[in-house]
């Protein structure tokens, strides 16, 4: 039987909120931990106590309201770096084994990698995109990420392909003018997107200041 399709867009999600709707939900769940240790606070990572019942919770609520696809949406990882932390891909993990289809994470204001788990898709970072707080960042790349849903006559819904598109968050350089724009295809900026969303990004872990 031929699926229906939809598509969705996400890109540089800057914060998160509870919100359901007939055919989606989403949930945040981040806690800063208050006993991690000073050293560790002051590399800005945000550290996690997964409250598995509350999980459940709003997975029964959102479903029992007619949610197909799950999105969660989540404050987490370390800023400024394009390195995953252990911590994200246990909690990331968790959401999708609880029912979530989408994880999408924001705060390392980075591009980081892309993970399939279970049936289900981990965005770990989609970096900044209209991003008000710096004027000159060192590191413009960002990308845009269609996800398509596919949703089957029987009413099951699963998770199709991905288009990438691959942007600087401005027109211009070296300022942020808030104008995000697409990267040609074949150039080094677009293949370093790439390369950041699949992983195989050769960065030394924090943001370098890019010659333009």
């Amino acid at each position: 039987m031929t699926p229906l399709t939809t598509s969705s867009n996400a890109s540089g999600v800057s914060d998160c909120g509870p919100s359901q709707s007939a055919a989606s939900g989403s949930l945040c769940t981040s806690i800063i931990n208050p006993s991690a240790p000073a050293a560790a606070a002051a590399t800005a990572a945000v550290f996690f106590q997964t409250d598995n019942a509350a999980i459940d919770a709003a997975v029964a609520e959102m479903r029992a309201q007619g949610a197909q696809v799950l999105v969660a949406l989540v404050h987490w990882g370390s800023e400024n770096s394009y390195h995953t932390m252990a911590d994200q891909d246990k909690l990331g993990q968790t959401l999708i084994d609880k029912g979530f289809h989408i994880v999408a994470g924001s705060h390392p204001h980075l591009l980081q990698k892309i993970s399939e788990y279970a049936g289900g898709v981990i965005y770990y970072s989609l970096g900044n995109f209209c991003f008000g707080g710096n004027h000159y960042p060192t590191d413009m790349d960002t990308a845009i990420v269609q996800q398509q849903v596919l949703r089957y006559p029987d009413g099951t819904v699963a998770l199709g392909g991905r288009t990438l598109i691959p942007c600087c968050i401005s027109s211009e350089t070296p300022r942020n003018n808030f104008q995000p724009t697409p990267y040609e295809a074949g150039t080094e900026y677009y293949d370093r997107v790439i390369s950041k969303l699949d992983g195989t990004f050769k960065g030394n872990g924090t943001a370098p200041k890019y010659p333009r």
